[in-house]
């Protein structure tokens, strides 16, 4: 896409005041367009029936010749400028009074208006690669003096391929094809057609002659000239639109098969649109530049000190854990691979073999060179055999010399999905070891569903299925950019109308147009295809709830989201189970009914599975000390990547299950900030959280609440442990120096632990007793730390049966290695 040059020449004498403000918003919308979608592109505004005259063609003739006609602003890249020359001239209207209007604007010819906006194009980009408009919006009312130039300026306006698009207020829009050929007619003779003096024609008034004649004009010179009325033009500049991007390639490269060779060049496909970043600058617009200053921050006697350091003593280094490995640039030098530019097929594989979440970033086209016929039948001939076998083409590409080097998919598609187009090759890059998260995720196998119940997914999801023509991504807009382009374009517009300078003067906020809401801030809004469909099929999601109810107990930040997932699907189970029994769903997942969970039972749950009263809960914390003291050491699973790693598979599989099960993994977080609360959570009976104070007891009470809600006891848990981590610092991990706080952490351990295992939750304890390992390695020693500690070890499984740690082995290497992970 080449840059494009407009005129924009707007009609100062229309008579109507609305009409005329309508016409100024037209032009202000032409260039606030250009401004936001096209800002390369370059505007010019004449202005025709001023009272004064200026132009080169004007200065030319001697001011004989194109009379009121004004250039405001030469062709030049569209700015605030560019608007202040439309608001001028609306101001300039509005302080006139209605009866000296006619006075203060005259008559023109608009063929010599034409003439001198197409001699504004031509003087800056004749010989040149733009795309050439010219914008005419008037009420054509003037006589035209200079018949004779018409013939000139079509012949001008077709040599230099300009496009003239008029804007016609109050045009008569009863005007056929008939009249359209027959204006063009006349208009292609005209000296003929005036001595005929055609008795039909001289019957038209001026107005009607001249719309007539436009409108020929703009017929003769083709598609896309046009005459449009105002109400379209304004809806076709309030349309969304995406910003233009010049078509050229991103690099150009020859494509090796082996010995084949291809001459290729890459363009972007998809690319992450993103919001411009902020800069500074002065109230006036002036361009500012930040110079940086390095100093070093020191203490003495708990006074900072500050030295400043110039730039030529600074080294430039690396992280490296937590030393600072200094590097030269011939250091950096060797760091790269060395390689040649290129673009090297390894190998084809099946399509259906690159799975999508291996696909990353924006998406660009693999296309022959412009010309290279010979090329383009190679490569016609390799993207026709790759779609008729279902392959796809591993690449290797190295963009410039010693580049890091990057793998990417190429897959064969057709342009316009089955049209006359050609194919293309669809290049996506590939993810390197590197580059994959190697998380794992249950699948829950424990909860089964019923044929009944995915009948019922079945039906609703082909209910919700929409064809191809909604959400389209060509249609869908980005909320975000349009909401951005939205307020820039009125702060635009307020200071190009206003004489104040302040650059934070307040806008109101405009609203997102209808197609916006319809597609990408609200799927869900009346008379769309998507809002159409849910109330349709409203009774199959209402069936489809009712099987998988939802209910809330806290804010669904991450540790909620597995505790919703298991607890609607257990009260799914058991409704379905009371009506179908043993019914089983396809692959052999039969519904599991009458499952009790810890977090489903107000009352509690014991260690062996079953009710537990208020009295139990207290002797748990009463002997703590007892039941923490019979407990064997044994690893964390935020050690199983390290210490299961060579383990069999079914011994891993049963650990991801395991692990999974576990009520919360809060303990596997860096940090142990509490959870956020649910406002209906935080004004139930249960008072405020634990303290540092007296932890265990502000816990006991907590948690033996008889209306205690699961979202309060990992609340309750997770702010224990924050007080754990509070009294080893306070401590510094050293034993003996302050007794008091040594053994207040081993009653906290002890009461977290004799929970945990009472709720079968090993995975929460023995991540906490990691994190706790490494504190203590991190503030002093580490050994006679867990020796005081050596009555609350971490859960085995001998003690639950769901924890990752087997024995004491395990569990000894797991603290060892939280201790090496903490020194490194």
């Amino acid at each position: 896409m080449s840059k494009a040059a407009a005129a924009l020449v707007l009609d100062a004498s229309v008579a109507d005041d609305a009409a005329f403000g309508k016409a100024c918003e037209i032009c202000e919308k032409i260039i606030v367009d250009k401004i936001v979608y096209s800002s390369s592109d370059e505007v010019a505004v004449v202005l025709a029936g001023t009272q004064e005259s200026r132009s080169t063609l004007y200065e030319k003739f001697s001011h004989a010749r194109y009379q009121h006609i004004t250039v405001d602003r030469e062709l030049a890249r569209a700015s605030r400028r560019t608007l202040e020359s439309i608001a001028a001239v609306r101001q300039a209207r509005q302080r006139t009074a209605p009866a000296l209007q006619t006075l203060s604007y005259s008559a023109f010819d608009f063929v010599e208006a034409l003439t001198v906006a197409a001699d504004v194009l031509q003087a800056k980009v004749s010989g040149k690669k733009y795309t050439r408009a010219i914008y005419f919006v008037t009420d054509a009312r003037h006589e035209v003096v200079h018949k004779d130039d018409l013939q000139l300026l079509f012949d001008s306006l077709a040599n230099d391929q300009v496009a003239l698009v008029v804007v016609g207020i109050d045009f008569d829009s009863s005007a056929d094809a008939e009249s359209k050929r027959e204006v063009h007619e006349r208009f292609k003779n005209v000296k003929e057609e005036e001595e005929e003096a055609d008795a039909s024609w001289g019957t038209l008034s001026v107005k009607a002659q001249n719309e007539k004649v436009l409108t020929g004009l703009c017929a003769a010179l083709g598609t896309p000239s046009s005459v449009i009325s105002p109400v379209e033009a304004v809806n076709m500049l309030s349309r969304l639109r995406c910003r233009r991007v010049r078509q050229q390639p991103l690099l150009r490269i020859i494509l090796s098969i082996g010995d084949i060779q291809l001459a290729t060049q890459i363009f972007t496909l998809t690319q992450q649109e993103r919001l411009p970043t902020l800069s500074r600058s002065t109230p006036d617009g002036a361009d500012v530049t930040q110079t940086v200053a390095y100093e070093t921050v020191s203490y003495v006697d708990g006074e900072e000190e500050r030295r400043a350091v110039c730039s030529e003593d600074l080294i430039e280094s690396f992280f490296f854990g937590i030393d600072r490995i200094p590097c030269s640039a011939a250091d950096r030098a060797k760091m790269k691979v060395k390689g040649e530019r290129a673009l090297q097929a390894i190998a084809f594989v099946a399509a259906s073999e690159v799975a999508p979440y291996l696909l990353m970033g924006g998406t660009r086209t693999l296309l022959p060179l412009a010309g290279d016929h010979q090329g383009q039948r190679g490569y016609n001939a390799l993207v026709e055999a790759m779609e008729a076998m279902g392959k796809a083409m591993v690449v290797r590409l190295v963009r410039v010399s010693d580049a890091a080097p990057v793998l990417c998919a190429c897959f064969a598609q057709r342009c316009d999905d089955g049209g006359d187009l050609p194919r293309c090759l669809v290049m996506a890059p590939l993810p390197f070891a590197e580059d994959i998260r190697g998380f794992q995720f249950s699948e829950y196998p424990e909860f089964r569903f019923t044929a009944a119940e995915e009948q019922q997914m079945d039906d609703l999801i082909d209910g919700l299925t929409v064809d191809d023509t909604v959400l389209t991504p060509q249609d869908t807009f980005n909320p975000v950019l349009q909401q951005f382009y939205a307020i820039l374009e009125a702060k635009l517009m307020s200071r190009a109308t206003s004489t104040s300078t302040a650059a934070t003067s307040p806008v109101e906020v405009p609203r997102l147009p209808a197609q916006l809401q319809g597609n990408s801030t609200n799927f869900f809004v009346e008379d769309s295809v998507v809002c159409a469909r849910m109330r349709k099929h409203r009774h199959d999601l209402e069936v489809c709830a009712a099987h998988f109810p939802y209910e809330e107990d806290a804010d669904d930040d991450a540790d909620e989201n597995s505790f919703h997932v298991k607890r609607n699907t257990l009260v799914a189970s058991t409704e379905m189970g009371k009506g179908d029994g043993t019914e089983e769903g396809q692959g052999g997942r039969g519904l599991r009914s009458n499952v009790p969970l810890w977090h489903n039972r107000r009352e509690g749950f014991a260690a062996e599975g079953g009710p537990q009263t208020q009295l139990e809960q207290r002797r748990i914390f009463s002997n703590a000390e007892a039941v923490t003291s019979a407990s064997s050491r044994s690893a964390s699973t935020a050690a199983a990547p390290m210490l299961l790693r060579g383990r069999e598979r079914n011994d891993l599989s049963a650990s991801s299950t395991s692990s999974s099960l576990a009520p919360s993994d809060r303990a596997t977080t860096t940090s142990t900030v509490p959870h956020r609360v649910h406002e209906d959570v935080a004004s139930a009976a249960v008072p405020g959280s634990v303290s540092s104070a007296d932890p265990v007891t502000r816990f006991h009470f907590v948690v033996t609440q008889p209306n205690v809600q699961a979202a309060q006891i990992r609340h309750a848990k997770d702010a224990l442990c924050d007080a754990v981590m509070e009294l080893v610092r306070a401590s510094g991990g050293s034993v003996g120096t302050k007794s008091s706080l040594d053994h207040k952490c081993v009653a906290c351990m002890a009461a977290l632990r004799a929970w945990c295992l009472a709720e079968k939750d090993a995975a929460y304890y023995n991540n906490f007793c990691g994190k706790l390992t490494t504190a203590a390695k991190q503030c002093g020693n580490h050994d006679d730390f867990w020796k005081l500690c050596d009555n609350v070890p971490p859960i085995t499984r001998k003690e639950c049966e769901n924890s990752l740690l087997t024995d004491d082995a395990d569990a000894e290497a797991f603290l060892q290695m939280a201790s090496f992970c903490a020194s490194r």
